[in-house]
């Protein structure tokens, strides 16, 4: 994939992977690489854009003096993690759409929260000359999970709970039920 753009003006350059760039993701990317911590460059993908909300809580949260432990930061994303939960099961339970989707719109955000802090870990965790490659293999299995693996599941659980095999919204509100408690009933025995 060809650099398409630089961007200087910060302590290191920004490499950017697409023509089409929004100003505030521009701005972010300056921001970023104005940081002491950045090294090298800071890279742009074509699917760059700018994010406020989770960004900011994260980094304002984690940059508390009394988030300097992993433990508490642990305890931080368990705690999100859990809060996030509520929504999703009012989601896969209600019946009414303009509930479900005012449950989407809080857990959504909520469970991109916890992304930030896990790749800070999985940083800490690997040498330094293979912690792009753990993260890329990380977002790999997480989407072949999320985007391949999760939708035929569901499809094939809500062929099965149709009555006479004709899928209907009852048999689709199920199959995700399942694999909430499956997904749930695992975490909790580890």
């Amino acid at each position: 994939m060809p650099v398409r753009q630089i961007i200087e003006g910060g302590r290191v350059p920004v490499k950017v992977f697409t023509d089409d760039l929004d100003p505030h993701a521009r701005q972010q990317l300056v921001n970023v690489a104005q940081l002491p911590i950045a090294f090298g460059h800071v890279a742009a993908m074509p699917d760059a854009h700018a994010g406020i909300g989770a960004t900011v809580l994260t980094g304002w949260l984690l940059g508390l003096p009394s988030m300097h432990s992993p433990r508490r930061i642990m305890y931080l994303m368990g705690g999100v993690i859990a809060v996030a939960t509520i929504p999703s099961i009012i989601m896969i339970f209600t019946h009414s759409l303009p509930l479900a989707k005012v449950m989407l719109w809080i857990f959504i955000p909520s469970i991109y929260f916890y992304i930030g802090p896990c790749f800070g870990v999985l940083n800490n965790l690997a040498p330094c000359r293979m912690r792009a490659q753990y993260c890329a293999v990380t977002l790999l299995v997480a989407n072949v999970g999320n985007l391949i693996i999760a939708p035929q599941l569901v499809g094939f659980l809500s062929d099965l709970f149709a009555p006479g095999h004709v899928a209907n919204a009852a048999s689709l509100r199920m199959a995700p039920r399942t694999l909430s408690t499956t997904s749930g009933g695992i975490s909790v025995m580890l």
